[in-house]
């Protein structure tokens, strides 16, 4: 029983893992939850496996937070409880936005489509005046 009440707490997504057991955002917002802890909990990021580059998230009572305007890249997170627990396994969650020759392909092909529908409703409006 003393073993539970000490044990890190655990961090997880609600990202499905994808067919090699990744979990990827493609659109830099990672919805996060953690269990186990018993009063206030820290969160961490870090882009650095090692966690040297560690910035704390979030830190209070509260066991879920969204993280929003993720750069693409690989995310290293954990929680323990403050001030002294120990720290939950990583969670890894890789960002991999649109690239950029797709979104200016939709970009391009939605710019088309309306000015050529701005220009038809003109045209029509013109010709039958």
């Amino acid at each position: 029983m003393l073993a539970t009440a000490n044990a890190a707490p655990t961090v997880t997504s609600d990202i499905k893992p994808d067919a090699e057991g990744k979990l990827t955002s493609d659109d830099g917002t990672i919805d996060l939850v953690w269990t186990g802890g018993h009063g206030p909990c820290e969160l961490q990021q870090a882009r650095d496996e090692s966690f040297a580059d560690a910035r704390s998230r979030y830190e209070g009572e509260d066991t879920e937070t969204v993280l929003t305007g993720l750069a693409d890249g690989v995310y290293h997170f954990r929680v323990r409880e403050v001030p002294s627990g120990g720290w939950s396994e990583p969670l890894v969650v890789n960002v991999e936005s649109m690239n950029r020759g797709t979104l200016f392909l939709l970009l391009g092909t939605g710019a088309f489509v309306a000015v050529s529908t701005i220009g038809s409703i003109l045209y029509g409006y013109h010709k039958n005046r």
